[in-house]
């Protein structure tokens, strides 16, 4: 009677999870990587309510890519062959698309959208001395598995077996680097350009634009840089008020016209309408010459 396969229908745990380094004595040849490290890692997988256990080696391999800091985590060369218990795979259905904050990275069927220098990053897959079997490209697509997580971290496999474990095991024995790197796409992919860098000058100044927010983890780093673009009192977000009309001094200067203007009849001065009698007898005397020079 075949076994019955387990399927992940319920929640996914690790319990007792341990980790030893095995590097001492290892005679790794890895020229690109500032660090290589075999770590065994053991523990108790929950997936809803049965049990397994897994054990095998982990290589953590420290990557400069693009000047930005990297760890990679692969496995083995015959890991699946060697190092799990063939029932282990009943219970863990790989095929459910969980990643554990690990994505994909944006490719257009060909290429994955990366920075030239990652492509040129190769990455030795050692077996269990330490010796390389082959190099491969990581960073280049090639019907392997990779995923990427934010904080500068990736899991390669070239089996979708292990590229579904890796990033639960990273995450369970706290192997992940402290501080965020790259922020995701809207669909949840993560290119690796500089521009999609939260340090990036672009970005910070995306985020004084839009009021978005960051990582926590950044803010001793982003936030002095926000407070140089932006006031210290940041203006409230209203509709742009109409333009006044120009004061008097910027209208251009029109010649003067003169009109007419209504207005009430001024009274007489009582002293002009009432002449005093000098005024009169003067005026009697002029009228008295002037009719005597008329002729008759």
């Amino acid at each position: 009677m075949p076994k019955q396969t387990h399927y992940l229908s319920g929640p996914i745990a690790v319990e007792n999870a341990q980790l030893i380094d095995m590097s001492a004595g290892m005679n790794w040849n890895m020229p690109d990587a500032s660090a290589v490290r075999f770590l065994a890692v053991r523990g108790t997988l929950w997936v809803g309510d049965c049990r397994t256990t897994y054990d095998f080696m982990l290589v953590e391999y420290h990557l400069n890519i693009d000047e930005m800091p990297w760890t990679i985590f692969s496995t083995l060369n015959d890991a699946l062959e060697k190092e799990f218990a063939p029932d282990f795979w009943e219970i863990v259905n790989y095929s459910k698309k969980e990643r554990w904050g690990f994505q994909e990275i944006p490719w257009d069927g060909t290429a994955y959208e990366v920075a030239s220098p990652y492509t040129q990053i190769p990455l030795s897959i050692f077996n269990d001395s330490a010796h390389t079997m082959r190099v491969v490209r990581p960073f280049v697509y090639k019907d392997t598995y990779l995923k990427v997580h934010p904080n500068g971290a990736a899991v390669f496999a070239e089996q979708k077996k292990l590229a579904f474990l890796l990033p639960l095991i990273v995450e369970a024995h706290a192997l992940l680097p402290p501080t965020p790197l790259f922020w995701a796409n809207d669909d949840q992919t993560i290119p690796l350009r500089r521009t999609t860098l939260w340090l990036h000058e672009q970005t910070i100044q995306w985020l004084s634009d839009t009021g978005e927010a960051y990582p926590l983890e950044l803010r001793d780093e982003i936030q002095p840089r926000l407070d140089k673009l932006k006031p210290s009192q940041p203006a409230k977000k209203v509709q742009p008020p109409t333009p006044p009309k120009p004061s008097r001094w910027q209208e251009k200067p029109k010649e003067k016209q003169f009109m007419p203007t209504p207005q009430e009849p001024t009274p007489p001065d009582p002293k002009e309408t009432q002449p005093s009698p000098q005024q009169v007898a003067d005026s009697e005397k002029q009228y008295m010459e002037l009719q005597a020079r008329l002729p008759k």
